[in-house]
């Protein structure tokens, strides 16, 4: 298995530069709206799109949660779909604040 982590300096430039996709991990529009990071796109969306995907494409979840415990076990369940680079961000919303990313 491939890992699932990836920080948040190397997520923001594959989001940037290798078209990765990068998905608030939440369900409610509420908690998404209150986590949006620059370039996302919420888990109803993706879950338009997820069919048109290749299983190459990266695909990086990310949450508030304390230890990422959505967005990792996103990854976790896509990886065991066949997107082998199904990942989350690590540390989340808050480590992409703390390096001062912007926010949507």
């Amino acid at each position: 298995m491939a890992d699932r982590s990836i920080n948040v300096a190397q997520a923001r430039n594959d989001v940037q530069v290798a078209n990765a996709l990068l998905v608030c991990a939440y369900e409610d529009d509420e908690k998404c709206k209150q986590n949006q990071l620059e370039d996302f796109i919420s888990l109803q969306e993706f879950s338009t799109k997820k069919d048109e995907l290749t299983e190459d494409r990266e695909i990086i979840f990310y949450c508030a949660c304390p230890n990422d415990e959505l967005s990792s076990e996103l990854a976790q369940q896509y990886q065991d779909r066949g997107f082998r680079q199904a990942k989350f961000l690590e540390g989340g919303v808050e480590a992409w604040k703390n390096q001062g990313f912007p926010v949507a």
